[in-house]
């Protein structure tokens, strides 16, 4: 008869190891550090100091650790976790004379890159060399052509040939390693 074998005892245990094991596992107390966060909405360029940066705890490794003096690269709003991308060591200006120009950037490059701005001839057309810029702002998203463009600066006398060659979707963007 089925109802007098013994009950299945190391099962039992195990099933209960294994139901604790797991209720550890989910109810564990995560690791925490401070990371810097603007306290308050800092336009670009603005200065990143004590009075608009504040600490809060965030689980381990969610963040990396930075120093969050210097300048905001790019306007920054209140709440956002202070970043390598968004903090400037000087405040991006562009050289005297040059003109500034939207493109699509990576947020990974940096004020002050130099970049080479490549135009694509189309058919028939003679190949032009390429144009000498440099980043004032970079990007806001971590992808090419999304998010917020960035803006960069070129030499007055090649501006009218690198916004032509934007607008018509013939540019292309080197930036130096």
């Amino acid at each position: 008869m089925y109802w007098l074998q013994r009950p299945p005892i190391a099962r039992y245990v195990a099933a209960g190891l294994l139901l604790s094991f797991a209720a550890w596992v989910e109810l564990r107390p995560i690791a925490t550090v401070e990371r810097p966060f603007a306290s308050v909405d800092v336009s670009e360029g603005g200065v990143l100091d004590g009075n608009v940066v504040e600490w809060r705890d965030v689980a381990a490794g969610a963040l990396p650790a930075i120093d969050p003096t210097g300048f905001a690269a790019v306007f920054i709003p209140a709440g956002t976790p202070l970043t390598s991308a968004v903090i400037a060591e000087s405040v991006p200006r562009p050289p005297d004379g040059w003109w500034t120009m939207e493109l699509a950037l990576s947020a990974e490059t940096k004020p002050g890159t130099d970049l080479q701005l490549v135009v694509i001839p189309g058919p028939g057309e003679d190949p032009v060399s390429p144009i000498p810029a440099i980043v004032i702002r970079p990007g806001t998203s971590e992808t090419f052509g999304a998010g917020r463009p960035g803006l960069v600066a070129v030499p007055p006398d090649r501006a009218t040939d690198a916004a032509i060659a934007a607008s018509g979707g013939k540019l292309t963007v080197l930036a130096a390693g």
